[in-house]
């Protein structure tokens, strides 16, 4: 006789990505096993709401993903903060130059450069167009001999590559961001667990008092995957609490 009992699972120990692929899980499973989903109506309803919540569940996974994008960009914006500071530098290491050439150069791009002097304080669209301005100039014909003279060409193009990488990533994430639309993701989690439980609650019960190899199937193809994750959350506790054994051993 095959087990009428649902696999033990803490569905709250579960992250965010852990719950759509469990979903996902059982859903290839059920479908795959070539049992009809039509022998119980309030059965295929459950079912059927489950597979409308799960791809809005997964869009809102997307926009937790967008704030990651934003790590990108906040690490791009330092990069080219710092490509200016070391064309800056750069410049600056004339600054006390006897060559007459060498500070007829510096005189001029320092100028030239003092008026961006606070570039880095200003937003991300403002500083995109006003360091894309400022390279533009180093590279015209009134500045170019001057950057090379000083021989700091190349702290040019890096400025140039990093301010064009920041203005990439910064395009695109405010291209998603308009064509996103806003979830809450806390929500739409608990309402697709909810929606589960009564699944397994439901099959386990009927499984358990009928004698119907539908439900006592599906039930089977629901503990598999509730053991797999089981299996995945106990490993998880094991390794943590190896890890504090470790760190207290040190």
């Amino acid at each position: 006789m095959k087990n009428s009992k649902l696999v033990a699972l803490e569905l709250n120990r579960l992250s965010n990505a852990e719950v759509a692929q469990f979903i996902t899980r059982f859903l290839d499973d059920f479908s795959k096993s070539g049992l009809s989903e039509d022998t119980d109506v309030d059965f295929k309803n459950l079912l059927d709401s489950l597979k409308v919540q799960l791809p809005v569940f997964n869009a809102s996974l997307d926009q937790i993903r967008s704030s990651e994008e934003s790590s990108k960009i906040t690490k791009a914006d330092t990069e080219r903060d710092d490509a200016f500071k070391a064309l800056r530098n750069a410049l600056n290491a004339y600054q006390k130059t006897k060559e007459n050439s060498e500070k007829e150069s510096f005189t001029k791009l320092n100028l030239l450069i003092s008026e961006y002097k606070d570039v880095m304080g200003n937003n991300y669209e403002v500083q995109t167009k006003r360091i894309t301005n400022l390279v533009e100039r180093l590279q015209s014909d009134t500045y170019k001999s001057d950057v090379k003279e000083l021989a700091i060409g190349k702290f040019v193009t890096r400025l140039a590559a990093s301010n064009t990488h920041f203005e990439q990533l910064f395009a695109k994430r405010s291209f998603e961001t308009s064509q996103r639309q806003n979830y809450d993701t806390k929500s739409l989690k608990k309402e697709l667990l909810d929606n589960y439980r009564k699944i397994a609650t439901y099959i386990m019960a009927i499984a358990d008092v009928r004698q119907d190899d539908f439900y006592k199937d599906t039930l089977v193809i629901i503990n598999n995957s509730r053991k797999y994750f089981a299996d995945t959350i106990l490993a998880r506790r094991i390794k943590k609490k190896e890890s504090k054994k470790e760190d207290k051993t040190e």
